[in-house]
């Protein structure tokens, strides 16, 4: 089965042709720069513009800044409503809080406290590098600070890192509610993704690999959501995908769904990846699988 694509094939754009020209023509000439340069492209997330509406939802907040443990990087945090239930919510690559406004006015409404992050290099965050290993470590380090957290919401990348933050903060996620939408079950398979894109050749992307795991000091290839099965038997999990979703495949969440216990698997035509979860019909979903005892 052909794989999917990190940024599907219809969306290439000419600049990444460019790229794809450098690095399938050109980058065995210089593999240093060609490594480094690969690593940079792949770990820097677009800069979004913040309108002057987006700005006034964030000041409805209350806004804290932190430093990850590991990685000593900076991201903030959104804190919307209060209320018993407490939610974090986990935005995905390019994502920030403000894509969810339509779901915190939803749970806030309902008195529901939102605590959002927007990731280093996302968002109000300062502009940073940013990947899955330091996505993880910014969840593992925030739930040292919040320990009464009994939801956790991600899209996408958000998703993934939530799920991979599990096995390594075992205790405190037993028993929480996961709700994990757009997952790819194997975030290990992004930067294989990422590979594909560029057309980058196999000796190059393992030089390209190994200076990005010096640099991280972790693996990038023991990503894998069916490592942890028995881990998430202990959690309630609602797995929402979209039909047009041209990232992640429904054959992916379908075997996911069916490994474990207590997951509930919402599908539904509602925009794609990047919009499904503004959908009412989503969030209504989402907030009945977080008030449903």
């Amino acid at each position: 089965m052909e794989e999917e694509f990190y940024i599907p094939k219809s969306e290439i754009t000419f600049s990444m042709k460019m790229v794809r020209f450098y690095f399938h023509r050109v980058g065995w000439l210089v593999p240093s720069y060609t490594a480094k340069l690969f690593w940079k492209l792949f770990t820097k997330p677009r800069n979004r513009e913040m309108t002057p509406g987006h700005l006034k939802f964030i000041e409805k907040a209350s806004t804290m800044t932190y430093l990850s443990d590991f990685y000593k990087a900076s991201y903030s945090t959104h804190t919307f409503g209060k209320g018993e239930t407490k939610v974090l919510l986990c935005h995905g690559w390019e994502g920030r809080t403000t894509d969810f406004k339509s779901v915190i006015e939803e749970l806030v409404s309902m008195e529901v406290q939102v605590i959002s992050i927007d990731f280093p290099g996302h968002g109000t965050s300062p502009e940073s590098q940013a990947h899955l290993p330091m996505f993880i470590d910014v969840i593992s380090s925030f739930i040292k600070v919040q320990n009464d957290l009994s939801v956790f919401v991600g899209h996408s990348l958000g998703a993934a890192s939530i799920a991979m933050a599990v096995p390594e903060n075992e205790s405190y996620f037993k028993d929480k509610k996961l709700i994990l939408m757009g997952l790819h079950p194997v975030p290990s398979q992004f930067i294989d993704q990422y590979k594909s894109v560029t057309r980058i050749g196999d000796r190059m992307f393992e030089r390209c690999l190994r200076l990005a795991e010096d640099q991280l000091g972790k693996s990038l290839k023991g990503y894998d959501c069916h490592d942890h099965l028995e881990l998430y038997q202990k959690n309630d999990v609602l797995l929402v995908h979209d039909s047009h979703d041209k990232i992640i495949r429904i054959n992916r969440l379908e075997k996911l769904n069916n490994s474990i216990e207590n997951s509930v698997l919402f599908k539904g035509k509602h925009g794609g990846h990047f919009k499904h979860y503004k959908h009412p019909d989503v969030i209504a979903e989402i907030s009945a699988f977080i008030h449903n005892n």
